[in-house]
């Protein structure tokens, strides 16, 4: 069982762990952590990515599967992933990761900037579909990119849909736009391929 969430309070305590009790400190409000629990509810390990930046980018998002368990999310620039030296200079990046669901630790991570100003580029949701395939359902602003593919919007705030292979090669981008804000807050695939979509447009 795994959980994701802005940690917004500096020290997070976990008891019914291996040594009885685990906390674990935060350096920023706007930082995302992932939890991990076993059947019986006790805490297995906790991965954090230090976000600095003054306001939160985006909220995280997570599936368990098979292959590990995927995360995806926004952060601000200058965010740092599990301690590694990765990091994003864009305003609002979005970001998917695969980690070890066993250990924690962090297999696969890609990023996906915007260009800078008002650019915003949020992941909502993601699920897995056909072949293992993950896909990520969000809204951007501005001009994005993912994986060497860019999308522009249109007007105000459009939605867009992420294909990535499981190991994080970016398979599709599209977009879709309209007169108005197209905001996407749900997104599921069946095993034949087909991807649903849901928010308001």
């Amino acid at each position: 069982r795994s959980s994701a969430n802005p940690s917004r309070s500096n020290s997070t305590r976990w008891k019914n762990t291996p040594s009885g009790q685990t906390n674990h400190t935060n350096q920023s409000a706007n930082d995302h952590v992932i939890a991990t629990f076993d059947l019986n509810g006790s805490w297995l390990w906790s991965k954090f990515i230090n976000d600095p930046s003054s306001s939160r980018a985006g909220e995280p998002h997570l599936i368990a599967t098979c292959n590990g368990v995927y995360m995806t999310g926004a952060v601000g620039g200058s965010s740092t992933f599990h301690g590694s030296p990765t990091t994003t200079n864009a305003n609002c990046s979005a970001y998917v990761m695969r980690l070890n669901g066993s250990t924690g630790a962090m297999e696969y991570l890609a990023i996906g900037p915007g260009s800078g100003g008002g650019s915003h580029f949020v992941p909502h949701d993601i699920t897995q579909g056909k072949d293992g395939l993950i896909h990520v359902g969000g809204s951007f602003m501005g001009t994005v990119s993912f994986g060497g593919t860019s999308i522009i919007a249109s007007n105000g705030e459009d939605l867009f849909v992420l294909s990535l292979s499981s190991t994080l090669n970016l398979r599709k981008l599209s977009s879709a736009s309209g007169h108005h804000d197209q905001i996407m807050s749900s997104i599921a695939a069946d095993a034949y391929g087909g991807v649903v979509i849901s928010g308001t447009y």
